[in-house]
C-alpha cells in the first residue's frame, strides 16, 4: 500500500505503540494496544483518514489535527 493512501485493510495505516525500553512495537494483546484498538474501532472513516494524514503524512491541516486529537482523547478517556 502506498504511504499516501489510507486503507482500513493496511496494517501500517492503524495506530501502533512502542515499548520505550526496547524500542519494539507492542503486540496487539498488550493492555495499552487493546485500549488503542478499542478506541480505533470506534472511529469514523474521516477520523482514521485524518490520523493517517497527521501521523504518516505530517499533515498540519486544522481539520486533520482536530480529528486526530479526538482519537487521542478517546484513548485517554478510557483511563477515567
Amino acid at each position: 500500500m502506498p504511504l499516501h493512501l489510507f486503507s482500513d485493510d493496511c496494517p501500517g495505516c492503524r495506530p501502533a505503540a512502542v515499548d520505550t525500553r526496547t524500542g519494539q512495537a507492542l503486540p496487539d494483546d498488550h493492555p495499552l494496544m487493546q485500549k488503542i484498538l478499542r478506541a480505533w474501532g470506534r472511529t469514523t472513516l474521516e477520523q482514521r483518514q485524518a490520523w493517517h494524514a497527521v501521523t504518516c503524512l505530517n499533515s498540519r491541516k486544522p481539520t486533520d489535527m482536530e480529528l486526530a486529537k479526538q482519537f487521542v482523547n478517546s484513548i485517554q478517556a478510557m483511563d477515567h
